[in-house]
């Protein structure tokens, strides 16, 4: 709303003959100003999905289901006010609300770019949008330097990688406390350092509540080859979120031999089951504490061969310069 910005902007575009405007994680703004620069020069528009930019709309638009539990909102008078000072600020700079802002930017979209193409039909089926499919990943994002696979034994679990709202830690850890011979379990790991504060607190009393000293929740950032060690005593892995979510802990799980099970509404496990990685469903393979057996050794060779196949140097240039010739 700055003329000074928005002539800068515009300076940049023309000296510099910008052809293309990438959006990471769509905002309310980023669409705005993307819509704008679009009528203005013709750029091509290109939006690097996150996930939630997507997902809560689908909540908030359709009802989508994302939590087990619902959750109290206590938003106080500051906030609501302020919320409403922002919205209102919001319609006069941009001439749109921000939902409409959205809406003309997913319509006129030109490339939606992601590794999971479930999502980009997600996105095709509950909203109009011209859009094209790019594949796209964070490559950097993950260890491709991994140790040689060990047999694993069972003890040790990990239960999602944060402190999100979208986790449903508690459906979780209700369940396996359930399980007939869950005492037999050694330790149970939740990361948590990050997120929802009161995730975090409520996941902690009810972990500590239904284990005891077996329930080891990490509350502080660990650098990455602490992280990574610790994670190589793991032999199985939950993620409790009924969307796309912790990719990148995840694969490098998958790769290193972790048993993972994800929700049959996830459609990460689709994706992952299409590139040929060995996953389970936590709702209809996860009856027993047997079910918490380490994967065989054929099946963890398997799920690190389906990991190089779609981590690689090759992969990451044909997608990169897919993207740079669109």
């Amino acid at each position: 709303s700055d003329p000074k910005d928005i002539k800068k902007l515009n300076n940049i575009i023309e000296t510099y003959a910008v052809n293309k405007v990438f959006v990471h994680a769509l905002s309310p703004l980023k669409a705005a100003v993307s819509n704008a620069l679009k009528k203005k020069y013709g750029l091509k528009t290109y939006w690097i999905f996150y996930g939630a930019d997507l997902y809560n709309l689908l909540e908030k638009d359709f009802g989508y289901t994302l939590y087990d539990f619902e959750f109290k909102k206590n938003a106080s008078l500051r906030n609501s006010l302020a919320a409403t000072a922002s919205f209102l600020k919001f319609c006069f700079y941009k001439r749109s609300t921000p939902r409409n802002s959205i809406m003309e930017f997913i319509k006129n979209l030109d490339y939606f770019c992601f590794w999971n193409n479930y999502d980009f039909e997600l996105l095709k089926k509950y909203y109009p949008t011209k859009a094209a499919y790019l594949n796209f990943a964070y490559y950097d994002a993950i260890d491709r330097d991994l140790k040689d696979i060990r047999i694993k034994h069972r003890g040790t679990i990990l239960i999602n990688n944060s402190a999100s709202r979208y986790g449903n830690h508690a459906t979780i850890l209700n369940k396996i406390k359930g399980m007939e011979g869950h005492e037999d379990l050694s330790k149970i790991i939740s990361p948590l350092s990050y997120g929802n504060t009161k995730i975090s607190k409520s996941t902690v009393a009810l972990g500590t509540q239904l284990f005891g000293n077996k329930f080891n929740p990490l509350l502080h950032f660990l650098d990455k080859k602490s992280y990574f060690s610790l994670l190589d005593e793991v032999s199985v892995a939950f993620f409790g979120s009924r969307r796309q979510e912790a990719a990148g802990n995840i694969f490098q799980l998958l790769a290193n031999g972790v048993k993972i099970f994800l929700r049959n509404d996830n459609n990460m496990r689709l994706f992952l089951k299409d590139k040929g990685f060995i996953v389970f469903s936590f709702e209809d393979e996860f009856n027993s504490i047997e079910d918490l057996n380490p994967l065989a050794m054929d099946q963890m060779i398997q799920n690190r061969n389906a990991f190089f196949k779609l981590f690689n140097d090759n992969e990451e240039d044909l997608a990169m310069t897919k993207i740079i010739n669109s």
